[in-house]
């Protein structure tokens, strides 16, 4: 019941960080129960960013901020804190037309690590001279099997199943694949493949 979708496309919200921070306030509150927030082109900026990514966070399934062109690495830096956290309910993204370069997908990266929830993430590119090298897809690429450790590549994202992107590198694509058709074992395959000469014992007390 009540408000399942909300959008707020073409709005201009650049000078509007207390209004986003009433938006956010409101989606936390108990009687709302919002799946998709569309913020499609609204000028919104880091500040904007960091007043309503709570709510969002845990509120939307659907959370589209294609087109703010003014979010930095600051500004993905407090949605990754968001998508991270345990609470975080988001599983489509679109970060389509921000910004990202490296430094970003980092900042992305650490957000994947423990989050349940993101099945989808938009990072189709625009014009808009950044590009993302080797430095910021090996970022990604230990987000979702860390082999530093045994534990680590347990603790790696395994939920994640499409990444919208021209320069996706085929180890991710792996990944995807890998989370997709195969959710409940796909932590299990990352152990057996990145640590071939393992004490299988950690596995049985995991349930893997």
């Amino acid at each position: 019941p009540g408000l399942q979708i909300l959008s707020l496309s073409y709005n201009n919200f650049s000078s509007a960080t207390a209004g986003l921070g009433s938006l956010n306030d409101w989606l936390q509150s108990d009687e709302v129960n919002l799946n998709e927030l569309d913020v499609q082109y609204c000028g919104i900026n880091d500040g904007g960013l960091h007043a309503l990514e709570g709510g969002a966070a845990i509120q939307c399934r659907d959370l589209d901020l294609e087109g703010n062109e003014s979010i930095t690495t600051l500004g993905l830096s407090y949605l990754s804190n968001s998508i991270r956290s345990n609470s975080c309910r988001v599983e489509f993204l679109v970060l389509k037309g921000i910004p990202i370069g490296d430094d970003a997908m980092e900042v992305l990266a650490q957000g994947l690590v423990g989050n349940q929830s993101l099945r989808s993430l938009g990072l189709e590119e625009l014009d808009n001279g950044m590009t993302v090298t080797s430095a910021g897809w090996v970022a990604f690429s230990t987000a979702l099997c860390d082999t530093s450790s045994v534990n680590s590549t347990y603790l790696s994202n395994h939920t994640i199943c499409e990444i919208f992107h021209e320069d996706v590198p085929q180890d991710i694509s792996r990944y995807l694949q890998l989370h997709k058709e195969h959710p409940q074992y796909a932590a299990r395959r990352k152990i057996l493949m990145k640590h071939r000469h393992l004490d299988m014992e950690p596995l049985l007390h995991w349930g893997l």
